[in-house]
């Protein structure tokens, strides 16, 4: 058992509610069961990634274009959601790998 989820666990399975908590629960409240302890997972963050057009265009003020590798990307600094980047035809991107 790794040190972390032991220490997660042993410090969840001693927690006892303040007196000022009224119990609404069918279970004991002073007994945690495993089944009602909280899923330890590691945090995960959402990433905009880029949406792929044929036609790019801005979307708000903030949102400007940047050339990059002979295509063409949307970048915006305040809704990441914004981002574009130019569709190419497979025979373009063939040739940018050649080169």
């Amino acid at each position: 058992m790794r040190a972390a989820s032991y220490m997660a666990m042993t410090s969840l399975s001693t927690f006892k509610h303040p007196p000022s908590w009224s119990a609404t629960s069918v279970f004991d409240s002073t007994t945690v069961h495993r089944s009602l302890l909280p899923v330890l997972s590691p945090m995960s963050f959402q990433v905009a990634l880029y949406k792929v057009k044929g036609v790019l265009k801005r979307r708000c003020a903030a949102c400007y274009f940047v050339r990059r590798a002979e295509r063409l990307f949307v970048e915006c600094r305040e809704k990441p959601r914004h981002k574009q980047m130019q569709r190419m035809t497979k025979a373009q991107l063939k040739r940018m790998r050649e080169d």
